[in-house]
């Protein structure tokens, strides 16, 4: 097929909008016009419903998406539903102009679902008439694309979206056919766009549990691309699969889509990839930002940066002392090895053509990678797609060569080489394992089955729920193979003679802390992995919290960090010895005081109030839960008082008066706003002080913490230096009785002396 002429098309269609006069409301609205509806739109057990409708002036109706004139009916009183139907109403003696109001509604009748559900009104010809209908089109003999499916052409429609039975969205928007080829299918994907000409300008709920995103101004109904007669769920997977490992995915909602009124099955609400992703995903500056889709075309920003980042990589020479180092500020390489990993074990043979990288501010300008489709991958278990991957000649239409540089270019460096193959041995015995992923297709298939046997039988695409479970069960036979097969392919072409297992059995104290294995970090135990004896390896205790000590591996070595090379042993175990954290002598003369998590205007800062103790060159750390050192302190013996850890100058010292002495600068405080409790351990991890923040967030909301014996409570300003100084003694009255004392005797002193 000639892909210029799909080009051609979609760009023709930029200029093919229609722009509709009519103004599209909930049909509630009638109401505020004297119109009483009987029943409201919405979801309804009975299996008939009469609707009347009283009011003193004449309506046209329609119940299957036609805008209402005197053709499709006047309506006189009531109508009986006796299905699930779409109900449009229009004012008859008013005058038609250019903001004619058609009220629009949807009535459930009989139906419910475990999906949400979404209703969309709209003409039927603006989908299937051979003229202007967006819903027509097809692939000529020839290998052309005929019909407005493939142009740009927007439609007028009235969307209502249900979840659970209750009605959360109705309002206009519009709807375009989205999609690449896919668009030839008999199902073609449905893009809906809130603009303010039609309704609100954002679709305005949190449609994904995924994310904490609550606005939209677009979304996708989508089919699951060529998945459409196969699973229905398998791009939402692979894009469950991303999430997981750490790349950035479009978000899923599988729900049930009603067109006036019909059952037109499964479809996936999704994200689009676009300037919105960016910013809500990411808060991006978007006029600093690059979208880099199909061979450095750039949809969003320039392809500057990243032709210069490709440039680099084919001109330069590996062998430099700077290679390294210059293409690590153009590519985030463990989020490219985590995206490419994916990608290779599922077999995407379309990634070429999905490719999406973006690099913003919040990047520090290096490329990021976005999953983007998945629907054609799992069912080329034994094809040795690295191989493909690696070739610097085209080996088919998926593979050119422009798409394999970066891994190509990227794996001749023995560093990123390793870190490559260990990262895809990671993830093969994690996220991509076979018990992982047979669990994840158990998780979509059991989402998608109350719903199947409806689907099924949709709108003239019927086949069975068998057919159904025959694509499903392929995917549990492409994993069964894929696991060992692609280990293989690396084995074969890295020339690697000698593989052996890793194990960690589950230890002691283990949730207190955090292994990795390089830079990725081991989500449970028991853990088992295959790499390879050539690579080196490096596992490390990454994180512990702060009341535990690691004391040393199970073979005696002491060092938190190791590394594994060379290991002729089919099978190595590790396990890290962990014991409670002993308390400090200590104990008592340091307390964090104060918890300051930051504002737009000062960073955050944590107040330890010390008192005077004997030892000197003592060290002491300020650590959160995770193991985080916050901040280092080595106060002089002898002093008291206040010392304020600050990530760099700030408005503290206008609050309390503290010496620049006991000021110690901490960058790290920035991670104050992510910390539940903190800790003061000295230089052996035993523990001086210790406390809880208390609140459901951190930050700004409630910013400042005051000490509540071992517990921390929220302050929306900063307490005065009296709670500081009442929190000093905690409830020790020895302090207290002594310095009474002292006072009584120096007033005695004083009145005999003036006597």
């Amino acid at each position: 097929m000639k892909r210029q002429s799909l080009f051609i098309y979609l760009l023709l269609g930029t200029f093919h909008f229609f722009f509709s006069s009519y103004t599209l409301l909930p049909l509630t609205d009638i109401e505020k016009k004297g119109v009483v509806l009987s029943v409201r739109p919405g979801s309804y057990t009975d299996s008939s419903l009469q609707l009347s409708i009283r009011t003193s002036e004449k309506l046209y109706y329609s119940l299957d998406g036609q805008y209402p004139n005197e053709t499709t009916g006047l309506l006189s009183g009531s109508l009986l539903l006796r299905q699930t139907t779409s109900v449009s109403l229009r004012f008859a003696n008013h005058p038609l102009s250019e903001n004619d109001t058609i009220y629009v509604g949807t009535y459930l009748l009989h139906y419910s679902s475990t999906l949400p559900i979404v209703c969309l009104t709209i003409p039927p010809a603006f989908l299937f008439d051979p003229v202007e209908g967006i819903y027509v089109g097809h692939i000529s003999e020839s290998g052309e694309p005929v019909g407005n499916c493939w142009l740009d052409i927007e439609k007028l429609v009235f969307f209502e979206f249900l979840n659970n039975r209750h009605l959360k969205l109705n309002h206009a928007a519009g709807i375009k056919i989205f999609g690449g080829m896919t668009r030839q299918n008999p199902e073609k994907s449905l893009r809906l766009i809130a603009r303010k000409k039609y309704g609100p300008g954002k679709f305005k709920y949190p449609f994904f549990k995924t994310k904490n995103i609550s606005e939209f101004n677009s979304i996708i109904l989508r089919t699951s691309g060529n998945d459409y007669n196969g699973t229905r769920f398998l791009d939402m997977m692979c894009a469950s699969l991303a999430k997981d490992i750490g790349v950035d995915y479009l978000a899923y909602q599988p729900s049930v889509l009603f067109v006036n009124g019909k059952y037109w099955g499964i479809h996936n609400i999704r994200e689009k990839v676009n300037a919105d992703y960016l910013e809500s995903n990411h808060g991006v500056n978007i006029d600093k930002t690059d979208l880099i889709a199909v061979n450095g075309k750039a949809e969003i920003g320039s392809s500057a940066r990243y032709n210069a980042a490709i440039s680099y990589l084919e001109n330069n020479n590996i062998e430099s002392p700077y290679f390294a180092d210059s293409i690590l500020s153009y590519f985030d390489i463990d989020n490219y090895f985590r995206y490419i990993s994916l990608q290779l074990y599922i077999v995407n043979i379309d990634s070429r053509g999905n490719v999406r990288s973006w690099q913003s501010n919040t990047t520090q300008g290096r490329f990021n990678w976005i999953f983007y489709d998945g629907d054609q991958s799992f069912y080329l278990p034994n094809v040795n797609y690295l191989s493909k991957r690696l070739s610097p000649v085209g080996t088919h239409w998926f593979n050119p060569p422009w798409s394999t540089v970066v891994l190509r270019k990227l794996t001749e460096v023995p560093a990123f080489r390793n870190q490559f193959i260990n990262t895809y041995c990671f993830l093969n015995s994690t996220i991509l394992s076979k018990d992982s992923l047979k669990n994840r297709i158990n998780y979509f298939r059991n989402y998608l089955s109350p719903e199947i046997d409806r689907h099924v039988k949709r709108r003239g695409y019927h086949y069975t729920r068998e057919y159904w479970e025959n694509n499903v069960n392929k995917l549990y036979e492409y994993v069964d193979t894929r696991s060992m097969t692609s280990l293989l392919h690396f084995q074969e072409h890295y020339g690697l003679t000698s593989r052996y297992q890793l194990q960690i059995p589950a230890f002691k104290y283990s949730d207190k802390t955090k292994l990795k294995i390089d830079v990725h970090t081991i989500p449970s135990f028991p853990y088992t992995g295959t790499y390879f004896s050539e690579i080196p390896l490096t596992l490390s205790l990454s994180e512990l919290h702060p009341a535990y000590q690691f004391k040393c591996w199970n073979d005696g070595v002491c060092e938190k960090t190791r590394i594994i090379y060379q290991h002729k042993d089919s099978i190595l175990t590790f396990v890290p010895v962990i014991e409670p954290a002993a308390m400090s002598s200590l104990q008592g003369q340091l307390k964090i005081s104060l918890v300051h998590t930051g504002t737009k205007e000062t960073a955050p800062f944590i107040i330890v109030s010390k008192k005077p103790f004997e030892f000197k060159d003592a060290v002491f750390y300020i650590r959160n839960e995770k193991g985080d050192t916050l901040s280092i302190l080595k106060p002089a013996p002898e002093t008291e008082g206040l010392l304020l850890c600050a990530a760099g100058a700030n408005a503290a010292t206008s609050f309390y008066a503290i010496l620049p002495s006991n000021f110690i600068d901490s960058k790290k405080l920035l991670l104050l706003s992510e910390s539940r409790s903190l800790y003061i351990t000295d230089k052996v991890g035993n523990i001086v002080d210790s406390v809880v923040l208390i609140g459901e967030k951190t930050g700004p909301s409630s910013p400042y913490y005051l000490r509540e014996g071992g517990k921390m409570t929220g302050y929306i300003n900063a307490p005065p230096v009296e709670k500081l100084q009442e929190k000093w003694y905690d409830g020790n009255f020895t302090y207290i009785i002594g310095g009474a004392l002292l006072l009584i005797l120096i007033i005695v002193l004083i009145i005999r002396i003036k006597k």
